[in-house]
């Protein structure tokens, strides 16, 4: 993904030349994920421990990123001239640094909802269900199809 430094756009390479015709902006910063496998011994560690509590991102819980890490690079580009300079570089200018710190350091709201921990809520009982009697099972099947469903003592 390439970020236009000025209107903080993300564009793919085909669509780059597209924005510079718009917005006449030279610098984007090129931000390049690529996720790399955990070597078998360490992902036979982390999977033994099985999950003990319905949950994703807790102790206890599932865990998702056990089999891969997630290799970051940047580089800052001129464009149209195609000039790749790798990010962090100490001879950029302190506005360029601190825009591109601050797209690198930065979390949208998708990315802080998808990291977000979910855990299961503790059952409440109603206050309509605390006095119902549960009946001991006579192993009578129930039928899925509900045309088949027929009240037990009519037969309606």
């Amino acid at each position: 993904v390439y970020v236009n430094l000025n209107s903080f756009q993300g564009f793919g390479k085909d669509f780059l030349a597209l924005d510079h015709e718009r917005t006449q902006n030279h610098l984007y910063l090129n931000i390049k994920y690529t996720k790399v496998p955990v070597p078998k011994d360490q992902e036979s560690e982390a999977s033994d421990s099985g999950p003990t509590k319905l949950a994703i991102g807790v102790d206890g819980g599932f865990q998702l990123e056990d089999r891969f890490t997630i290799d970051k690079t940047y580089a800052l580009v001129v464009h149209p001239e195609a000039i790749s300079v790798p990010y962090p570089c100490v001879d950029l200018p302190e506005l360029v640094i601190q825009a591109c710190d601050a797209l690198i350091k930065h979390e949208g709201k998708l990315h802080q909802d998808e990291v977000a921990a979910w855990e299961e809520a503790p059952v409440q009982v109603s206050k309509y269900a605390k006095d119902l009697i549960q009946l001991p099972s006579t192993g009578k099947q129930i039928s899925p199809d509900p045309k088949q469903w027929v009240c037990e003592e009519s037969g309606a």
